[in-house]
């Protein structure tokens, strides 16, 4: 990583480091115990298998999208997420998203340049119902005034994001053959190496979401983005259950959408503090206080980070990779 990947990565470590020191003066460690002694273990294997269950249901989305590119097995699409997430626990920067690319490109020979294409349209999706999620429990919950206005800012600014980049992958998608013409135009005034390069890239990224067509694949593939979240946002709420907090659905739902949405912001690997930042505001909001949101983060954080960072160290075994040579992953340029 060089230039504005150091920043980027030194941002979110700053982030990150900011906000566990503010959380070390803002928490009084006496309450935090006792909320955390609130919490049931018994629930652990609930919470893990839910949270591990919607990564089946990401693999087999994953599978529906790249199948116009290549026929990949179920496990295999699931595998990689899995490995993913694994490196976006323990890397900087989020390259997990890098590295699932750079590993399906290599297992199945596909066009890793596509397959990142998919993971961005996959992430554009899945953004686009977080704030169909947050607008929702927006709604029908009745949250402290002075956190009316952050939240509204977060939907707003959320919505611009996702909707815009969606508008740019159903140009890609419907105006294909329009595209074509513009980059081979502007080709022309480029050097020969670059232009081939990056007719390749494009071109990698226009096949990416062929998957985007009115058949049977693209209901399944947007009913999936929803359940995937549905199931998530269980987790949440076994969480509540398991901490014995109200069992409200907008508080578990909310939180499920507004951490999210909130680790869009920099931050060291794993999301370190951004996680418990945003689920103290999203407690908070519901009149929760900080030391409650914090025993909450920390237990759903571990359960979500500890599970999928083992299996992922495994299936890169499986897989012949290790994690050094996955932090040195680059997607090379493909030529036309």
């Amino acid at each position: 990583m060089r230039g504005k990947s150091y920043v980027v990565v030194s941002l979110g470590y700053i982030i990150s480091i900011s906000v566990i020191i503010w959380m070390l003066f803002k928490i009084d460690f006496q309450t935090l115990g006792r909320a955390f002694s609130q919490f049931r273990w018994e629930w652990i294997p609930f919470l893990v298998f839910v949270y591990l269950a919607g990564f089946f249901v990401r693999g087999f989305r994953w599978q529906i999208m790249l199948h116009p590119l290549k026929p990949i097995s179920w496990f295999t699409s699931t595998s990689v997420i899995l490995i993913g997430y694994m490196a976006n626990n323990v890397l900087p920067a989020r390259m997990g998203e890098i590295v699932r690319a750079y590993t399906i490109g290599e297992k199945e020979r596909m066009s890793k340049i596509s397959a990142l294409s998919s993971i961005v349209v996959e992430r554009i999706f899945d953004g686009l119902v977080l704030v169909g999620i947050l607008a929702i429990t927006t709604l029908v919950s009745t949250f402290k005034s002075e956190y009316m206005t952050t939240v509204r800012t977060v939907g707003f600014l959320s919505s611009i994001l996702f909707i815009v980049a969606l508008v740019v992958v159903l140009i890609a998608r419907l105006k294909r053959s329009w595209l074509e013409i513009v980059i081979k135009k502007v080709s022309r005034h480029l050097p020969s190496g670059i232009s081939e390069k990056g007719q390749g890239v494009l071109h990698s990224m226009l096949d990416a979401v062929n998957f985007l067509k009115i058949d049977r694949g693209l209901p399944i593939f947007l009913f999936l983005s929803v359940f995937v979240w549905i199931i998530e946002g269980s987790m949440f709420w076994l969480g509540l259950c398991a901490f014995g907090l109200d069992h409200s659905l907008q508080l578990a739902y909310f939180t499920l959408a507004f951490v999210n949405l909130g680790l869009l912001v920099p931050s060291a690997p794993a999301y370190v503090g951004v996680f418990q930042a945003c689920t103290i505001f999203a407690f908070a909001a519901f009149g929760l206080t900080e030391e409650v949101a914090l025993s909450y983060s920390i237990v759903i954080h571990a359960l979500q980070f500890l599970p999928v960072t083992l299996l992922g160290l495994v299936l890169i075994n499986f897989y012949g990779m290790t994690l050094r040579r996955l932090h040195k992953t680059e997607i090379p340029a493909e030529k036309g």
